[in-house]
């Protein structure tokens, strides 16, 4: 889940849990996993801080296949002194 709030700081300390994974995006949103929409709206409604955006973060085939093989290596450049 996508979340900007009026107090982002507070509703990742709020959101956190064990089974629950809080981090930043790179534009300060927070990204939320392990909780749905309607209970991050709910903690969030309860400690009196305002949603700004709450959506659904979906990874697309190609980033998926991305991100699972960034590690493998199928070539590598030829050297300079390779190639002589």
């Amino acid at each position: 889940m996508r979340v900007r709030s009026s107090d982002q700081q507070a509703l990742a300390g709020l959101l956190r849990a064990p089974d629950v994974t809080v981090s930043f995006a790179d534009d300060g949103a927070l990204l939320v996993s392990g909780l749905a929409a309607e209970r991050i709206g709910a903690i969030a409604a309860a400690a009196g801080i305002a949603v700004a955006e709450l959506s659904t973060v979906e990874t697309s085939l190609e980033d998926a296949f991305v991100d699972l093989t960034k590690d493998a290596v199928e070539y590598r450049a030829a050297s300079f002194e390779e190639e002589k």
